[in-house]
């Protein structure tokens, strides 16, 4: 943090740039979501059956919204296409709203914290790299992560299926067969 900071002038200027970082963003992707994620893929998908059209068709306008370069500008895609099968995978946006909450917290609180400009348009190669590698990271924790529950949800509900089926068999009679000189007989004896 020594070196990140160390052009920084700790002044108003900073502090109230921070705080309206913490304040505003979160209402801004989260808006992006609903329009982008929300709105737009439930209204492609009403009318083009196959999820990929809902995930894919509102990638260009999100993309355009955003002022960089031609690799920032694939970032941006490759993360909203990304944060819309998230949406699909999840049945919501309460995923892709957190995602991009903290990634824009991060991005412009780092900027703010290191002076950066924050009209710029382009980056350092490395930083797009690692800003494309994060969401698909991301992607894959969720994907793990639904699936634990899943799972956990699925064992949860066998062990009250057998129990209840435990407790459905007791309450019926107890069945036992008799074999007598050839013939089998059906001996029934009330549970108590």
């Amino acid at each position: 943090m020594g070196d990140l900071t160390s052009g920084v002038q700790w002044d108003g200027r900073v502090a109230a740039m921070l705080v309206a970082v913490f304040l505003l963003v979160p209402f801004q992707a989260a808006a992006e979501e609903v329009i982008f994620r929300g709105l737009a893929m439930n209204v492609i998908g009403s009318w083009l059956k196959h999820p990929a059209w809902a995930v894919l068709i509102p990638v260009p306008f999100f993309v355009f919204g955003h002022l960089y370069d031609l690799p920032g500008l694939i970032d941006v895609g490759i993360f909203a296409v990304i944060v819309g099968v998230l949406t699909l995978y999840t049945n919501g946006l309460e995923v892709g709203m957190a995602f991009h909450i903290v990634n824009n917290i991060f991005a412009l609180g780092l900027g703010v914290l290191s002076g950066a400009d924050m009209n710029a348009t382009s980056g350092p190669a490395i930083e797009t790299v690692i800003s494309i590698s994060v969401p698909i990271v991301f992607a894959v924790l969720v994907v793990l992560d639904t699936r634990r529950r899943q799972r956990t949800e699925e064992s949860r509900e066998e062990r009250g299926n057998r129990k209840a089926n435990q407790q459905t068999n007791s309450d019926l009679p107890t069945t036992t067969r008799v074999c007598t000189v050839g013939r089998a007989h059906d001996h029934r004896e009330p549970r108590a």
